[in-house]
């Protein structure tokens, strides 16, 4: 697992905390940074008559970022469930990465990082009226709506002028 139990709480105290202070509304991305690695001489005489054996020394590759899409966090989000469905996302990540052919192979999580973000919903505050110039003109005289579902054939006009 990429957490253990620790991090784990540590990560949803950090969430709810963050709810408290900032509101319930709230965006998280899951990331980690791995350290990869592989045999040092992966396929190495591939393409000679007669194999040569693994050296078995490995090489590493380390801080290999691997992050979630963000989720909305709401007050009635089931944290373990959203926190496990992005670990979920980074172990696909994560596997899909070493089973693509690379010969790389993961070794450790280096960190873990979680990005989140304040979700300000917009809302309606007033009524912009048009420039005058355009209201002097009568520029503004008509909307057509023309529906084209299965539902019905009709089409309904409206005018303002």
């Amino acid at each position: 697992m990429l957490l253990d139990e620790t991090n784990y709480k540590v990560v949803i105290n950090l969430i709810q905390n963050e709810q408290r202070r900032l509101g319930s509304m709230l965006r998280i991305r899951l990331g980690i940074f791995a350290a990869m690695k592989r045999i040092e001489d992966y396929q190495e005489g591939l393409f000679e008559a007669i194999l040569i054996p693994s050296s078995e020394q490995f090489a590493y590759k380390n801080r290999v970022p691997f992050k979630t899409k963000s989720h909305l966090i709401c007050e009635s989000t089931e944290l373990d469930d959203t926190l496990d469905e992005l670990i979920a996302s980074i172990d696909n990540k994560v596997d899909k990465y070493t089973e693509d052919g690379s010969g790389w192979s993961f070794h450790a999580v280096e960190e873990v990082f979680l990005e989140i973000m304040q979700v300000i919903p917009i809302t309606a505050h007033g009524y912009i009226p048009l420039p005058s110039s355009m209201t002097k003109k009568n520029n503004v005289t008509g909307v057509i709506i023309i529906n084209r579902d299965n539902f019905s054939n009709t089409t309904e006009i409206s005018r303002n002028c």
